[in-house]
């Protein structure tokens, strides 16, 4: 009869390699750490006055354009100096890489921990040490507990500095299309099915386009419309508590879940606005510089439960987004099946001296488009997906050619997977 492996012997090493790690990094990097920290916030809180005057400069120039915008608190070039972007002397450039490296180490420090918590409270579990894992579990549970409240000022200094590291004002720019111009008209609903136009109260969902590495453009939407849902995977917002606890304390951003069951709750109780990444990992899987590409063609979940629930679809497209970071191609099939279990199959290579940290000087235009209207339909056939999903699809393509003019992607074609 073959015997239980012991586990704890074999673990034993582990367990006391983790314990003389966690006790020494502190004396070798605590005061290196801190002291650089320090040094890039003070950096940055400089930089966040100096771009605050410039905002104060520039804020009369854009209040009669933020009266026609379709976007809460959003002017249609948010974030850009008139005239494009703004030329910067040496200070206030050091000054903002400095700041752009806090904000990002920040960021980065929050998704390693969506990696390294699960295995500290497996490791705690394995080698019985049992308050070390009671105190990982108390963690786990605590942002489903209690109510995260935001820090003040943290949102506006985080998200500048975030924009701050691709370039000087002007590199990240969110344009409001929403309401020059109109989508294609909503088809008469059949018998039965209520139009857009008769319900009460309008209902959005944003829809971003491509998922990137980062999905980066998307922190110019949620910058602009405080109050979006945005709605990421479902391990980040059920066991990744310090990443939780860092976007919803520190950027102030309502992080929810992407899961079926989960879009089901939000849906049901009208919430609104809501965001998503309708690729998902596998659209990250796919970025490519030098391409424009979405996966799209089989993505069809998000307008079953916009039909659904009655929602109507705001398109989002990010030029810039897929050059912000270089991803290995190929080997789809294994790929996809890692995607398919929740793990995102890429390997991001951005700055040369930071890796893990986007490119800078690649201009970012985040286009907000006509809403695609849609009629409710409780209970959707496939056919009605199916129609609704060409719509979206052409509206997403409109949005494309209509916005890379101009830009790097002015000759690059929409590759649809």
């Amino acid at each position: 009869m073959l015997r239980p492996l012991p586990l704890r012997p074999l673990l034993a090493p582990v367990s006391r390699t983790v314990a003389s790690g966690t006790q020494a990094l502190p004396r070798v990097t605590g005061g290196f750490l801190r002291a650089r920290w320090l040094f890039a916030g003070a950096a940055g809180c400089a930089a966040w006055v100096l771009q605050q005057r410039q905002s104060a400069i520039c804020e009369p120039l854009c209040e009669v354009a933020a009266s026609s915008s379709g976007l809460p608190g959003a002017v249609p070039v948010l974030g850009s100096p008139p005239g494009g972007k703004s030329r910067e002397g040496f200070v206030r450039r050091m000054l903002g890489v400095l700041w752009g490296i806090h904000s990002w180490s920040l960021f980065v420090a929050l998704w390693g921990t969506v990696v390294l918590l699960p295995l500290w409270l497996l490791a705690a579990v394995a080698t019985q040490q049992w308050q070390l894992a009671a105190g990982f579990t108390a963690l786990f549970a605590l942002p489903h507990l209690v109510p995260i409240p935001s820090v003040p000022f943290a949102r506006s200094m985080y998200f500048a500095g975030m924009k701050r590291w691709l370039g000087p004002p002007g590199t990240c720019r969110l344009l409001d299309l929403s309401q020059d111009g109109a989508s294609e008209p909503e088809p008469e609903p059949s018998p039965g099915k209520q139009g857009a136009s008769e319900r009460d109260v309008a209902k959005k969902m944003y829809c971003y386009h491509p998922h990137g590495i980062l999905s980066t453009g998307a922190l110019l939407l949620m910058e602009a419309v405080p109050d979006l849902r945005v709605c990421g995977g479902p391990v980040l917002h059920h066991y990744a508590p310090l990443f939780r606890l860092g976007v919803e304390g520190l950027l102030g951003v309502k992080f929810g879940s992407a899961s079926p069951s989960d879009l089901h709750g939000y849906m049901r109780k009208g919430e609104s606005p809501l965001m998503l990444v309708p690729g998902g990992f596998h659209e990250a899987t796919i970025t490519c510089s030098g391409h424009e590409r979405v996966y799209l063609k089989h993505r069809k979940g998000f307008i079953k439960y916009a039909l659904r629930y009655g929602y109507d679809l705001v398109p989002v497209y990010s030029i810039g987004e897929n050059d912000l970071m270089s991803n290995p191609q190929g080997g789809w099939s294994w790929r996809f099946a890692l995607n398919n279990l929740g793990i995102p199959a890429v390997l991001p290579f951005g700055f040369p001296l930071f890796p893990i940290f986007p490119r800078r000087g690649v201009e970012l235009v985040t286009a907000v488009g006509p809403t695609v209207k849609m009629p409710h339909i409780p209970k959707p056939t496939a056919e009605d997906v199916s129609e609704h999903h060409e719509r979206y699809m052409r509206e997403v393509q409109k949005l494309y050619d209509r916005v890379k003019k101009g830009t790097a992607s002015e000759a690059r074609k929409l590759e649809v997977w």
